[in-house]
């Protein structure tokens, strides 16, 4: 039970009670909740690069697991999600669409975060959302072009 009291859970439980009640934040708060929520994004590349910078290319790129690891995430995954689809509706509906294109996105960036934050190997966190993100920039279109056809 104290691991679900994080600050990001106690926030979570407090904006969906704020949503289910219709209760809109006074505009000083809102004002601050989203300029918070707009920095999240930079300062999740800041620290992928100030992590990137302590490793080499050869570090980063030469992991042959983490190749296996990425063609799981980016060519299985998505892949076994058109087949289910296919066999399940018959058609590709703009949902399981939507849902393919998500199953191929690469590693998030929070993969890292949370590597730095649980004191895990946040070097192998890092370099699977590189290898992903270089690779998705192939893996993505081809998926886009397979349900084109559909």
């Amino acid at each position: 039970l104290r691991g679900l009291l994080t600050p990001g859970f106690i926030g979570l439980m407090i904006g969906i009670i704020l949503f289910l009640l219709s209760i809109d934040l006074p505009g000083f708060i809102g004002g601050a909740v989203t300029t918070v929520g707009s920095a999240t994004t930079p300062l999740s590349m800041l620290v992928i690069g100030l992590l990137l910078s302590r490793m080499t290319v050869k570090e980063i790129l030469g992991d042959y697991v983490m190749y296996i690891v990425s063609f799981i995430k980016l060519v299985a995954l998505p892949l076994m999600g058109l087949i289910f689809f296919l066999v399940t509706q018959g058609e590709l509906t703009l949902m399981a669409k939507v849902v393919i294109i998500e199953l191929a996105m690469p590693a998030a960036m929070c993969t890292s975060i949370f590597a730095v934050q649980y004191k895990a190997d946040a070097a192998y966190g890092t370099k699977g959302v590189m290898v992903t993100t270089l690779l998705s920039i192939i893996t993505l279109s081809i998926f886009v072009v397979i349900m084109e056809l559909f």
